[in-house]
């Protein structure tokens, strides 16, 4: 399953007053995650993913993804096994002038059981 969320966030939104997204996801395996920052964004849009109020990524507590025209995506192996199964998207907006979007993509594999045929995803 191939999630993927288009989000803006107005200029001016500090740190302090972030803008925080519910990602709706479902019960599996992240295996993969990629934030898109387009042109424009000039380093000024921050993003960062957390889940039951713990930063999840990047990694680094406390820091953030910021890019312009800059794609960052990797390979993850984080299980989604506790509801809810969504993740907080975080982000602000360092521009004093335009809002700016960050495009996010999630990719879970779902669990897999055992059926009368053999094994078939739930």
């Amino acid at each position: 399953m191939l999630y993927y969320f288009e989000v803006e966030t107005p200029a001016n939104t500090g740190q302090g007053e972030s803008k925080r997204t519910t990602l709706p996801l479902n019960r599996g395996t992240i295996t993969r995650v990629g934030f898109l920052f387009p042109t424009g964004c000039a380093g000024l849009l921050h993003a960062r993913i957390r889940r039951f109020g713990r930063q999840v990524f990047p990694t680094s507590t406390g820091e953030s993804f910021a890019g312009n025209g800059t794609l960052i995506e990797w390979m993850e192996n984080y299980l989604l096994n506790e509801v809810p199964f969504s993740m907080e998207l975080e982000t602000w907006n360092d521009d004093d002038t335009f809002p700016h979007k960050v495009y996010v993509s999630i990719e879970i594999m779902r669990p897999f059981r055992s059926g009368i045929e053999g094994v078939a995803p739930i």
